[in-house]
Formats: C-alpha cells, structure tokens, sequence
C-alpha cells in the first residue's frame, strides 16, 4: 500500500512539473509589432530595428552606418523580440532616405526579470511636407509618441534624429 501511495504522489509531482513547463516553454515572453503606413506611402519601404543605441554618441552618422542588433520589420516580414534592461531603442527607416529613433523605456527593476510583452503599433504618414511615425504601446507600460522622420543625409548635424544645439554659457 505505501507502495503505491509513493508511485501516485510521484506521478502527480511529475505531471504537475510536466504542466508548469509546457505553460512555461508555451507562453511567449516575446514583444510584437503592426506596422501601417499612409495611403501615399509603400510599406515595403519601411525598415524597423531594435537594439540599444547609447546616449552619448556625438551624432547619428555612425548609428545609420552600423544599424541597432536585430529587425522588427524589413519591409514584407514582421519578428518577435524581447525586451532586455528595461528599454527598446527603434530605428526607423523609411526608403533609406528617411529615419527617426525612438525609446520606449521600461521602469522595470532588475528583480522581475524580463518585462512582460508589449504590442508596438508602428504608424508612419506624411503631411505636406513632413513624414512622421506614431508609435504607440499597449502593455504593461503604455505610451504613445509622435515623431518626424528626418533626411538620412542630415545625419551627421542630428542626434537622436533632432538638432544638435549647443548653448554657450
């Protein structure tokens, strides 16, 4: 009888253990994206990486040159990323003529591990004269930002694909 009272509570703990991994190995820790673009617009065009692009480069020239770590988007196939540190940093191209970063920072501490997911909903139009991206966030934490898609060929007078201004005390 203690016999099989040890095989069944074996075979439970093994079945249990059994379905915590399946849950664990099944559930996607991996963030996503859509990608849309305006009427006027192609969006084979577009190009979106993701990576970690340092605050204290002197300009952009050299982060169009190298690209961030892994694509989002390539123009025809979207790809799953993670999260790592607490930020994603894009860079976004559009023909390779145009470009903008963005960073959506995560305040997770390092405790919690990985964040959870997040959708990235990539927006990219054009006005008159301008082109511009709305990125917005649906997850753990939220945000929506709107920014212009500056000329590739300005790169080495922009940083952060904005100004460089430089004030005199």
């Amino acid at each position: 009888m203690r016999r099989k009272s040890f095989v069944a509570v074996f075979v439970f703990l093994l079945v249990v253990l059994g379905l915590v991994y399946l849950w664990y190995t099944t559930t996607s820790k991996a963030n996503t994206a859509t990608v849309l673009v305006g009427e006027s617009l192609d969006l084979r065009r577009v190009v979106i990486q993701t990576g970690f692009y340092s605050i204290n480069s002197t300009t952009d020239e050299d982060l169009l040159k190298k690209g961030l770590e892994q694509a989002v988007f390539d123009g025809v196939s979207k790809y799953s990323f993670e999260t790592i540190c607490g930020e994603n940093d894009f860079l976004i191209f559009y023909d390779q003529q145009y470009y903008t970063i963005i960073r959506h920072f995560i305040p997770n501490d390092f405790y919690d591990g990985i964040p959870s997911p997040h959708h990235y909903h990539f927006s990219i139009d054009k006005s008159e004269d301008d082109m511009y991206v709305i990125l917005k966030v649906v997850g753990q934490d939220p945000m929506t930002i709107r920014k212009k898609l500056m000329p590739v060929f300005m790169s080495k007078s922009l940083l952060w694909a904005s100004p460089i201004v430089i004030e005199s005390l």
